[in-house]
């Protein structure tokens, strides 16, 4: 899962990318998950993600650190399969890499560390 890139499919709306940095835990089979905005709703943003960083991104964007989602991994195979979600390529690992670092600087709620993958190196 991780690496993976989805966006909400949800009529008349644009959503949002969102970014799978992890792989289902162990334990709880539990991914973290940040979306993209705007840079200008959050230019503060630890994170910053250029057009190129990945095909789908078509302005300079945020990673929203201050609202990730913790989701079920079978469950969120589920929505994309049922269209709910649509897939798009996989982010690089770099673009992963990239993520994650800042959500170790960035305001980053304290229970998405426990899914948080180690600051790469």
């Amino acid at each position: 899962m991780r690496g993976t890139v989805i966006k909400l499919r949800a009529s008349g709306i644009e959503s949002h990318l969102w970014f799978v940095v992890s792989n289902p835990d162990p334990e709880t089979n539990r991914v973290l998950v940040f979306n993209l905005t705007d840079f200008a709703n959050y230019p503060s943003s630890r994170c910053v993600l250029e057009i190129g960083d990945h095909p789908r991104i078509t302005m300079r964007s945020s990673v929203r650190y201050f609202s990730p989602k913790i989701w079920d991994a079978t469950v969120l195979q589920k929505q994309i399969a049922a269209g709910i979600f649509e897939q798009f390529q996989n982010a690089s690992e770099a673009v992963i890499s990239k993520i994650i670092s800042g959500a170790y600087e960035d305001d980053t709620p304290e229970i998405c560390f426990h899914y948080l993958p180690p600051r790469p190196a």
